[in-house]
């Protein structure tokens, strides 16, 4: 009751605002609508005015590795890749920090290994800034139709494809899957995985062994490894990851021994 007093008793206002209501329409004089626009004015500028320099606040901490690492070190893989397209900045940190801190790999399908390979030089080589650190690859099943297996065009294409790849993209993981098919035919991949294990060797941390025939005896031979020259030819790996398998286990102890030796600073062999 007293606050409905004190707010009938107020002086004739809107009470929807600060303005004076007229006595009539013709009272412009009260409305001072030109005073008012300038009031709105001045409020627009300052408004954006502390718009702009917490942008400029926001994009000067994202240069700040320390915040950063404490921001991103919370996001997942797909999250991280969302950030870059908040903008430029943002892209160039969330990628590099994906790049150097987590495992981001590519996955280059069987089927069309050739077309998929060089889809992804276009994109490295148009990107200021790559994600990737590793590949996720599987041997091409024959079965499959790949409709340039063994051609002479497709195979000088794809060499160069491949080189200008990993010119771009350094290769820190790999996740590998070879069947019952594999070195049966001149397939890409194969192709792919020998480059880098030839070129990159020094800069894989992490090999991923999901499935390797049991006619494979050592990967250096498989993939034209000179192991003569340098006998660890792995020297950062210090990750392994193989199948808890028993067969695996019996079918493949020369190559799993065979990149332990090749390791010196291998300190997990992980059993999934």
């Amino acid at each position: 009751m007293c606050i409905a007093k004190i707010f009938l008793n107020m002086p004739k206002r809107s009470r929807c605002g600060n303005v004076d209501i007229p006595n009539s329409y013709e009272d412009e004089e009260d409305l001072q609508p030109q005073k008012r626009s300038a009031i709105d004015l001045d409020e627009t500028e300052d408004t954006a005015g502390a718009a702009t320099e917490v942008e400029d606040a926001v994009v000067t901490a994202m240069r700040i590795p320390l915040i950063t690492d404490e921001i991103f070190r919370y996001l997942s893989v797909s999250e991280l890749l969302k950030c870059g397209l908040v903008n430029k900045q943002w892209q160039l940190t969330s990628r590099t920090y994906l790049r150097t801190t987590r495992k981001c790999l590519v996955r280059v399908p069987s089927l069309n290994a050739c077309k998929s390979l060089t889809q992804l030089n276009q994109v490295i080589q148009n990107c200021e800034c790559v994600p990737y650190n590793g590949f996720a690859l599987k041997n091409i099943d024959p079965k499959e139709n790949h409709n340039c297996l063994g051609q002479t065009d497709c195979i000088k294409n794809s060499v160069k494809v491949m080189t200008s790849i990993l010119s771009g993209l350094h290769v820190k993981y790999l996740n590998l899957t070879f069947d019952a098919y594999f070195g049966r035919h001149n397939d890409p991949v194969i192709r792919f995985v020998g480059q880098i294990f030839q070129h990159q060797a020094c800069n894989i941390q992490g090999i991923s062994l999901q499935q390797i025939p049991h006619f494979m005896i050592k990967v250096s031979r498989s993939f034209g490894v000179n192991t003569s020259v340098k006998k660890h030819w792995l020297p950062k790996l210090s990750e392994l990851d193989v199948p808890a398998d028993v067969d695996f286990a019996r079918r493949n102890s020369y190559i799993v021994r065979e990149l332990i030796d090749s390791s010196p600073q291998l300190s997990t062999t992980m059993v999934y």
